[in-house]
């Protein structure tokens, strides 16, 4: 009888950890603030996305393993709840509605023709999300000064929990590979360059909800060292 894979997860709900905090409570500088905007809001839409990139999965019909299943039902929760709270805080950072906040991210084209290209099955697919979730956490990792420089204690909490979601992301889609596709680990450091070839190159998020780290916030080689980071956790030695 073959073992239930169980994801790693920490239920939690941001509009409940954010929901007492008013604009006036605010005391982050307005340059610093207006700085940050173009990376609030392009993490904003990267979580709001993930619904986007779910639909698009399901859309493939593809045969997917219960492990994958269970790991991609987890990370479909938590990144709707990530995208509840950037909701919120961009409104109290900004002083947008949230119904306002919605209607723009609606309004946005998606193209997954790219993504089709990229990867084809579930174990490139884990790949993927597991590439994309480490740079993630590693990026949200660098904006915890921001946060601080907010003064609400809550909101250090809340980037240091979504941060410790997206590593978990990380590891559970790891493991995936580990407990579904151990005979294709082999295949592996090519489809992460592929992957990594294309992050470099792209010119414009298409919101995707992965390969969504185009700003002034990354380098080349933040990009390389998350895909060297992945090969290790696979037990492989990184190109």
């Amino acid at each position: 009888m073959k073992s239930k894979f169980y994801p790693k997860s920490f239920p939690w709900n941001a509009l409940q950890l954010l929901g007492a905090v008013r604009p006036g409570a605010i005391c982050c500088p307005e340059e610093l603030l207006s700085q940050y905007k173009p990376f609030f809001w392009n993490d904003l839409a990267s979580e709001y996305d993930a619904e986007r990139l779910y639909q698009y999965l399901e859309s493939l019909k593809l045969n997917f393993s219960d492990a994958f299943q269970a790991a991609v039902q987890l990370w479909r929760s938590d990144e709707f709840n990530h995208y509840l709270g950037f909701r919120r805080l961009y409104h109290l950072l900004y002083a947008e509605s949230e119904d306002s906040i919605t209607q723009r991210l609606d309004a946005r084209p998606t193209n997954f023709a790219e993504l089709s290209e990229i990867v084809r099955d579930e174990f490139e697919l884990c790949l993927l999300l597991a590439y994309d979730e480490i740079a993630t956490a590693r990026g949200y990792r660098k904006d915890f000064a921001l946060y601080t420089a907010c003064g609400i204690e809550s909101f250090n909490r809340w980037i240091r929990l979504v941060a410790r979601d997206e590593a978990f992301h990380y590891h559970n889609f790891i493991r995936v590979v580990r407990t579904v596709h151990q005979h294709r680990l082999a295949e592996a450091a090519e489809v992460v360059e592929r992957i990594l070839c294309y992050d470099l190159t792209a010119k414009e998020y298409k919101a995707t909800f992965v390969l969504d780290h185009k700003t002034k916030q990354f380098s080349e080689v933040f990009f390389v060292n998350c895909a060297k980071a992945l090969m290790r956790s696979l037990g492989q030695t990184p190109a």
